[in-house]
């Protein structure tokens, strides 16, 4: 058997582990011993595996399924049992039960990120025709939820008492009763704004109402950060030698930066000074610092001996 074949049966073998260790059901696979080629390359497939492996959020019961309850299949609009808000300690407004729906679905499409508090501090806070529900927080932006039967234009005032009076509140979303309809106001939404053309604009102009999970959803998704795969350092360890291609980029560049002609005096001697600099001398740092060498105030040294070689 070719040694192509033989690593296919490794490498299926270490994936089929990994999957067991991400599962909970076995160690994480050891691949310290594969030479530097075929430990990347296993590593890629077990990127592909943790992203592809379990990453799903649970499903919740049936009598918390959002999208059931929104069919009526279950809860109060069923004829099966209190209705989910219902049985929310504190709640005892059917209607809550919608907004309830809405919340839930907001955890769910950010997997937890967005923590939903019923028993925030404010909730004390009750101005005529507005009903605290609860505060959706993530990364320090923090959302106050009001449920309201009055008509969502005319709050934006009472909205900016409340966020000078909790200015650890980002923003306030005011919901109607079955969520269809929600508008949500940051500070400068809740206060008069000038527009260059049409002078002073009243609170609230520019917000327009969407269902509850769309209005909280938009939020969210603007200020939640989107995680990217960073290389770990073992990848760049891993790398092999790199002091000769950092000279061979090093050279490059310095070639590229000789030819150009600068017409200040000041340009034309850094540009001169580049001369006396060595590439080789740049791909030796390099080497020094991806063996771990090199570092820390020696690292800031040796620059600084490259430099002042170049300026004398």
């Amino acid at each position: 058997m070719d040694d192509a074949a033989d690593f296919d049966d490794v490498a299926s073998d270490l994936v089929d582990s990994y999957l067991l260790f991400l599962r909970g059901r076995g160690p994480q696979p050891d691949i310290s011993g594969l030479p530097n080629d075929q430990r990347r390359r296993i590593r890629e497939q077990f990127a592909i595996v943790a992203a592809l492996a379990d990453r799903a959020p649970a499903l919740p019961p049936l009598e918390d399924d959002p999208v059931a309850i929104r069919l009526g299949l279950v809860g109060s609009g069923a004829g099966s049992g209190p209705a989910v808000a219902d049985r929310r300690p504190g709640s005892d407004q059917a209607g809550e039960d919608l907004i309830g729906v809405a919340l839930r679905q907001l955890e769910l499409r950010f997997d937890r990120q967005v923590v939903v508090d019923y028993s925030p501090a404010w909730k004390q806070w009750q101005p005529a025709g507005l009903s605290a529900v609860a505060q959706c927080s993530a990364l320090g932006n923090s959302v106050a939820l009001f449920a309201t039967s009055l008509p969502l234009t005319g709050e934006p005032a009472g909205v900016a008492v409340f966020l000078r009076r909790y200015p650890d509140i980002s923003a306030v979303c005011l919901s109607s009763p079955d969520a269809r309809e929600a508008v949500l106001l940051t500070a400068a939404d809740a206060n008069a704004s000038l527009d260059p053309a049409r002078g002073w604009l009243e609170p609230g102009i520019h917000t327009a109402a969407d269902l509850l999970e769309v209005a909280l959803g938009r939020y969210f998704e603007a200020r939640l950060p989107r995680w990217e795969r960073v290389a770990a350092l073992t990848d760049l360890i891993d790398l092999g030698d790199v002091g000769a291609d950092a000279v061979a980029v090093a050279t490059t560049t310095l070639a590229s930066a000789r030819r150009m002609r600068p017409r200040l005096q000041h340009k034309r001697e850094a540009v001169a000074a580049l001369k006396a600099l060595d590439p080789s001398r740049i791909g030796a740092v390099v080497a020094d610092v991806q063996a771990g060498r090199l570092g820390g105030n020696a690292l800031v040294s040796r620059l600084s001996a490259l430099a002042e070689a170049v300026a004398s």
